[in-house]
């Protein structure tokens, strides 16, 4: 007999949920994401003073003392592609849930017919 097979723990059978509540959930935490990234891309904008075009390119900066243009560059671009990919999977679960929202309001209205 194995050693350890009394510890496994057993599993309960996830319970159905409702596919509203489970895409307004994942919308929340997109949301919540995409807050977080967009707040740390403004600090380190405001911290180094950086002016942007509309295509988010540097136009000047500050530079401080021990620092590099070609660092400050490459840290903007990877806080901007870390903002598009976060404003992409707000927009997929946005969508997502409105969605499922639809679906519930056919349900309804469906429920309505019938009694």
């Amino acid at each position: 007999m194995w050693p350890f097979a009394n510890t496994q723990e057993k599993l309960e059978p996830a319970q159905p949920s409702d596919p509203l509540e489970e895409a307004g959930r994942r919308l929340r935490e997109a949301e919540a994401e995409l807050k977080r990234v967009a707040a740390a891309k403004l600090e380190f904008q405001r911290e180094h003073h950086i002016l942007v075009d509309r295509f988010e390119r540097i136009v000047s900066c500050r530079i401080l003392p021990g620092e590099k243009r070609p660092a400050i560059d490459c840290m903007w671009l990877l806080r901007c592609q870390g903002a598009g990919r976060a404003l992409h999977a707000f927009s997929a679960c946005l969508k997502e849930w409105s969605e499922a929202k639809m679906e519930h309001e056919r349900e309804v209205e469906r429920a309505k017919r019938a009694a």
